[in-house]
């Protein structure tokens, strides 16, 4: 029983370790459907509870077909899974912009569902005569749906109409 506890706390904090540079060029590569390469990690963040990851900014050179090639810095998202192995998700990020038609908002709230059907979420909410939100961290290939609608001291206006966006790096 007494080395219970010491064992469990020493497999979480070696879950905890960042990855090392080998590790994120590999992963990072491995993403890629053409011939990439990992030019310089920009950023290795502290750990993120809320995510359970490592946050990476990497600039990558990517698209080598046909003589054209790429670069741009993308964000990453590194976590082991259950095996204890490594694995990558680009993480996206999605700006959404909307009009103010009011005059006496206290602010918009915006909303997101995952599934078609599924239930919504409110996910921020944003002063008055703002009139757009970046949602981060979002997985590309995912489908997201997002409705927004004002609120003042009287209450909530309609949504305005749903959109969904499928997340993706281009």
């Amino acid at each position: 029983m007494c080395l219970l506890a010491p064992m469990l706390a020493f497999s979480l904090l070696s879950c905890l370790r960042q990855p090392s540079e080998d590790v994120i060029k590999t992963q990072i590569v491995g993403t890629f459907a053409d011939i990439a390469a990992v030019h310089e990690i920009v950023q290795i963040g502290e750990f993120d509870e809320k995510r359970q990851c490592w946050p990476v900014k990497a600039r990558v050179i990517y698209g080598y077909t046909f003589g054209h090639k790429s670069e741009k810095v993308f964000e990453y998202c590194f976590r082991k899974n259950n095996e204890g192995h490594w694995i990558v998700q680009r993480e996206i990020q999605v700006t959404l912009h909307w009009q103010d038609s009011s005059s006496n908002e206290l602010g918009f709230k915006i909303e997101r569902r995952i599934e078609p059907g599924g239930s919504y979420h409110e996910i921020a909410t944003v002063g008055p005569n703002v009139t757009s939100y970046t949602d981060t961290g979002l997985t590309e290939g995912a489908t997201y749906y997002y409705q927004v609608r004002s609120y003042n001291a009287s209450g909530h206006s309609p949504y305005c109409p749903e959109i969904h966006i499928e997340a993706s790096s281009d």
